[in-house]
């Protein structure tokens, strides 16, 4: 890997994001933060196309975060023909303890995930920190849509065929308890009961009884 390129670090937020742009030999060239929203890719894009325009250089992104809130920020990325590198959050936590800064801040991360980059050649602590992420095929991505459309229908039919299973036994039992009220020898004893039994099924609200009498 030529190590001419454009070193980009990306720490994720919620709602903000920070950036720091720098070169193979150290030097920070601006550092900034977006909004999570297209006006923030808006800006990330082009501040790093005119770093890309003026010094003709490949550009290396590393973010902190990758997934969740990066999302669809990562892919863009990806699109835009860079490549992408995801720095692991819990030994980027290490590296930060070993190699330690004077204060806690968003731009001492930025700056020291450009550092991890400058130096995940040599050193092998920040290799194991930063990974490449390869690009996921568009068959894969539609796969995946259609596997979660799947697993999405399959879960609502099952909850269609258990509220039909209840309100089937509901209404079979009724049904029993009306052929019972109208049959046998105990004519008068099993109508009053029958009627006691209409009673309570007339307790039921309209929405309820309106489900049954559809059945």
């Amino acid at each position: 890997m030529s190590m001419a390129e454009l070193r980009v670090a990306l720490d994720i937020g919620s709602k903000q994001h920070r950036v720091g742009i720098g070169t193979a030999d150290g030097k920070i060239l601006e550092e900034f933060e977006i909004s999570h929203d297209r006006k923030g890719f808006d800006l990330f894009f082009s501040r790093i196309a005119l770093y890309e325009k003026r010094l003709k250089l490949p550009v290396v992104v590393a973010m902190e975060g990758l997934g969740g809130w990066a999302r669809p920020l990562d892919r863009m990325i990806q699109q835009h023909d860079y490549e992408l590198l995801n720095v692991n959050n819990v030994k980027l936590a290490r590296f930060k303890e070993i190699f330690a800064a004077p204060a806690k801040s968003d731009k001492i991360d930025t700056r020291k995930m450009l550092e991890l980059v400058r130096m995940r050649e040599v050193l092998p602590l920040a290799k194991a920190v930063v990974h490449r992420v390869e690009a996921i095929p568009v068959e894969n991505e539609q796969l995946k849509r259609f596997t979660r459309r799947r697993r999405q229908l399959v879960d609502e039919k099952v909850r269609v065929v258990n509220r039909l299973q209840s309100d089937l036994q509901v209404a079979e039992a009724q049904h029993i308890r009306r052929r019972d009220c109208l049959g046998g020898r105990d004519g008068h004893r099993r109508r009053a009961t029958c009627a006691r039994s209409h009673q309570t099924d007339s307790s039921l609200g309209g929405e309820d009884r309106d489900d049954i009498n559809k059945l």
